[in-house]
């Protein structure tokens, strides 16, 4: 049983045997039995048995159930000396079910064939991987010459149900399965972190399962044609006696097996396809200019000595990240306008907002964010498209628009509460006013709402009596209080004791809010064309950086919140709460991925401000995302990771990334779960220790494979590409054991499951890109 308790350092993979489940799949009866004392009851004791039953996979597999698979479905790609694996979301699958004696063998084996190899060959029914669809009763129903499986179907299992299943002539299946003792060397149990995943409902403990397949990939000679590789996940339950070197098969010809998980790929001699050659695809040439990864469309032509003022301003606006779009007007014209989404090239300057109190309030219409450039006749709709897309997001769900008008009606009626309180405060006016203060249930809630403009409208003696600087005289006649109220009041508000107390009370009836309006600002309601308006902004296979303009997102937040606005009491109420819902928004954001993944995400915030405004972030199109769907990002500010406040796939190939700063190198890497197991194109294995510094290479290679078939090495014989692993023999397991032991770094016996894979890994395929976000 794995220990998980301890976190694991960033980017770090820890290796266990297995995971056996408490109970295995099967019939259980618990027995009860209570016997009464001598001369209180005669005969037999009293007694109830309850049957249940303990459920797992059998002849079906959900494709939820598988995370990743190696190499991916579809992939062409230099394969050859990789063996094919898939990983499970479920740690324990590969041992829910009984194989023989031992409980570590897994019920779960990976086979590689080619399409000659299976008994009628590689028919296109289930994507050209030669399965055939039966009903569980006729697959398990003798038939001559063909050997089944001795497996009797669960309980709960409808014999009518479709199972899917392939047949091998019996000596293919002699010489390719793995052997029994062997099967436990081809599963075990990783452990790695999610943090630097996109959220896929992964276990919280970073725990994964992985069966590896026995055999190489059939590959082209150099210059050929690629060659297609079918792999099938089968049951080896009910074939233990057929699981030896020499089988018996009693005049069988073929042997039908269970497929619960087939692809199927094509491998070549090239690597340009690979995961390597992919990702250095990104990067692109040596002659590429840094500059061009940032999310813009591509520059114009170099201009001229002398540009034109009309060209400079187009150059200068594309370098900027804006697309020219068509725009229709009210009065219907058509014509174009600038548009720029949340994601830039470069950092704008803060927005001067229009505002009618003591500072900037909220656009309050969509006309109100639209920016005309004078000189060229030009407008920005940027902000504007923002806006409307805030209150698009805000109308299309009920239970926000609720909340928020509920949220305003609430604290306008304490306010109302309160400014009545104040008006009557008679002669002990400082002993009211010190009970004001020390009181939670009016100063709470008239503290949520305070704003110097607010303020304003209560009065001043109030606002005196409410800090406790003033004992006033009770008014007489039409007397008005004191004039000037705005000195004390804004003392009080520029506290920053009283401004965390602010936050704290709000969020206490805004968490709702805070929440959606998280979501809103990371993005997740908006469609993907306001994100990139050009698709030649994200061409195939590649990767964009940018920085999020936290001017776009404050006008999305503003359309967000202008619902319910139908006077002007709602619309000064809304500018004086505006602020403090942006911030708790800003702190919810922070929270959002634990949320989705379960665990709090690895690193810190990095930036000027510090509270979550600065964000960047990368868009990644690219075989990587679909081939690679636990693909690792991995952020750093120095030597320290940056937190990852979004990760997501937006599309099979399109990956999104955003970051609580700006890192200044960014890691890309295969999942660590996803670790490729093979050899170097030598065909040789690295030893690693297995303690004190486990991984670290140690002694020499070990000959493994040939992929020309010259030697035999540690395989079945030299053209079968079939690993002989004969852990009780001399086979691959006893070699690379006794090359730690002869390099000085014994394993203290046998090799395990979680010590082989170890030493057959390769290790992940990872680029660096060092950030040029300014």
């Amino acid at each position: 049983m794995p220990d998980a308790s301890a976190a694991l350092p960033f980017g770090d993979v820890a290796f266990y045997d297995n995971l056996l489940p408490a109970t295995r799949a099967g019939r259980y009866w618990v027995t009860v039995t209570h016997e009464l004392p001598d001369g209180v009851r005669s005969g037999a004791p009293f007694s109830a048995v309850q049957e249940f039953l303990v459920e797992a996979p059998q002849f079906a597999l959900d494709a939820s159930d598988i995370l990743s698979m190696h190499p991916p479905r579809g992939a062409t790609g230099l394969f050859a000396e990789q063996l094919p694996h898939l990983v499970f979301r479920e740690p324990s699958l590969p041992w829910e079910r009984r194989v023989g004696g031992d409980a570590r063998t897994p019920w779960l084996a990976l086979l590689v064939l080619t399409e000659d190899e299976l008994d009628g060959g590689g028919r296109e029914e289930g994507g050209g991987t030669g399965v055939v669809t039966a009903r569980i009763r006729d697959f398990l129903a003798p038939e001559p010459g063909v050997l089944k499986p001795a497996v009797v179907p669960d309980g709960e299992v409808d014999p009518d149900t479709a199972c899917r299943y392939i047949r091998l002539p019996a000596d293919r299946f002699a010489a390719l399965m793995p052997r029994r003792e062997e099967l436990r060397f081809l599963a075990h149990c990783r452990r790695s972190g999610v943090g630097d995943k996109a959220a896929q409902n992964l276990n919280t403990e970073g725990l994964v399962s992985v069966v590896a397949a026995n055999r190489f990939p059939a590959h082209p000679p150099d210059g050929a044609s690629p060659v297609k590789n079918i792999v099938h996940l089968v049951s080896v339950e009910g074939l233990e006696d057929w699981l030896v070197e020499r089988p018996d098969f009693a005049g069988g010809t073929s042997v039908a097996l269970l497929s619960l998980a087939s692809w199927s790929f094509q491998c070549v001699r090239d690597h340009a396809v690979d995961f390597q050659g992919l990702v250095e695809g990104l990067r692109g040439g040596a002659d590429q200019e840094p500059d061009a990864l940032w999310l813009r469309l591509p520059p114009p032509a170099a201009a001229t000595a002398d540009p034109d003022p009309a060209a400079l301003e187009v150059s200068n606006r594309l370098s900027q990240g804006f697309v020219p779009l068509a725009w229709h007007t009210r009065t219907g014209e058509t014509a174009f306008a600038w548009y720029r989404g949340p994601l830039t090239p470069v950092q704008p300057a803060p927005l001067t907002k229009p505002g009618s109190l003591t500072k900037p309030g909220p656009l309050l219409t969509a006309d109100a964010a639209i920016i005309y450039q004078q000189r060229f006749g030009m407008f920005d709709l940027s902000l504007a498209a923002a806006w409307e897309a805030g209150r698009t997001a805000a109308l299309s769900d009920k239970d926000f628009a609720r909340r928020l008008l509920a949220f305003r009606r609430w604290a306008m009626s304490y306010v109302d509460g309160l400014r009545e309180r104040l008006d009557a405060v008679g002669p002990p006016a400082r002993s009211e006013g010190a009970a004001l203060a020390d009181g939670r249930s009016a100063q709470e809630r008239l503290l949520s709402v305070l704003d110097a403009g607010l303020v304003d409208r209560i009065g001043g003696l109030g606002a005196r009596l409410l800090t406790g600087t003033e004992t006033a005289p009770r008014p007489s006649g039409g007397d008005a209080p004191a004039a000037d109220p705005q000195a004390a009041v804004r003392d009080l508000l520029e506290n920053p004791a009283v401004q965390e107390m602010i936050e704290a009370i709000v969020s206490e009836d805004a968490q709702g809010l805070a929440s959606w309006l998280a979501r809103l600002t990371l993005f997740h309601p908006l469609p993907f064309n306001l994100l990139v308006a050009d698709e030649r902004m994200l061409p195939a296979e590649s990767l964009r950086f940018f920085r999020v303009d936290a001017n776009w997102v404050d006008a999305l937040v503003d359309g967000a919140l202008s619902l319910g606005l139908e006077s002007s009491r709602q619309t000064v109420f809304n500018a004086l709460t505006r602020g403090v819902l942006g911030r708790l928004a800003r702190k919810a954001a922070q929270d959002l991925r634990r949320q989705a993944t379960g665990v709090e995400p690895v690193g810190a915030s990095v930036g000027p401000d510090g509270d979550g405004q600065t964000i960047s972030g990368l868009l990644l199109r690219s075989a990587l995302v679909s081939g690679w769907p636990t693909l690792s990002v991995q952020p750093y500010a120095g030597d320290q990771p940056v937190k990852i406040l979004r990760m997501d796939h937006l599309s099979p190939t399109v990956l999104l990334v955003l970051f609580a700063g700006i890192p200044d190198r960014i890691e890309i890497a295969e999942p660590q779960e996803g670790f490729r197991f093979g050899v170097d194109g030598s065909g040789t294995a690295t030893s690693r220790r297995l303690e004190g510094a486990i991984g670290e290479q140690v002694g020499g290679q070990v000959p493994v494979y040939d992929a020309h078939g010259r030697e035999t090495r540690q395989m079945r014989d030299r053209t079968s590409r079939v690993l002989n692993l004969a852990p009780g023999g001399a086979g691959l397991v006893r070699t690379l054991g006794d090359a730690l032991a002869s390099a000085g770094a014994p394993a203290g016996g046998p090799l395990e499951p979680a010590q082989f894979a170890l030493q057959m890994i390769k290790s992940p395929e990872a680029i660096v890109f060092h950030c040029q976000i300014p």
